[in-house]
């Protein structure tokens, strides 16, 4: 099956600008879609209207998300400013997908104690100071927070080498001061 010379003009300037497969792909296929939408009218010869409508359709009509309406509005915008070579107009008109309210997951302070009691030792420890500092787990992939733990657990530490066991005791005592590290 032949592609159309319009189609291969939009490989092209993807190509050309080192887009990747999955984006032409991405990008070749909205055009089809917009193409056939308008009736296999060539897209120089649509109007702006015509382009909102389009995008307003995907999100009435077919409902996708907001993603995939951006996705959509970014391939025509790249095939009528690269490729057509004619700014549209105002497109920012057009009725938009709505985007999902993420609610974060929030464990209730009964759900954190049996949690925490689940948990042994250095285990227990660390879960305990993550609770207590306000460290979310997922914030915790981030290179500052990584740090900080880092600093917490170097803190942890130090404090541990600092005290000593007093046998007669059975209790730590503290030989030291305490510092935190900088964060650089």
């Amino acid at each position: 099956m032949t592609s159309s010379p319009f189609l291969n003009e939009i490989r092209a300037g993807i190509r050309l600008r080192n887009y990747s497969i999955r984006t032409e792909k991405a990008y070749v296929g909205w055009a089809k879609r917009f193409i056939r939408f308008h009736g296999n009218t060539h897209p120089a010869e649509i109007h702006d209207a015509e382009v909102v409508d389009f995008l307003t359709h995907l999100a009435v009509n077919r409902h996708v998300s907001a993603n995939t309406q951006n996705q959509a509005l970014n391939a025509l915008v790249f095939m009528y400013r690269h490729v057509i070579k004619h700014a549209r107009g105002d497109i920012t008109s057009t009725t938009r997908a709505r985007q999902p309210k993420k609610l974060p997951v929030v464990l209730t302070r009964h759900e954190v104690s049996l949690l925490l009691t689940s948990l042994n030792g250095i285990n227990r420890l660390f879960g305990s100071m993550l609770y207590g500092s306000g460290l979310r787990i997922k914030l915790m992939s981030s290179s500052l927070y990584t740090r900080q733990i880092l600093r917490l657990v170097m803190a942890v530490s130090i404090f541990r080498m600092r005290c000593h066991v007093n046998t007669r005791a059975r209790h730590r005592v503290f030989t030291g001061s305490m510092f935190f590290l900088p964060l650089s």
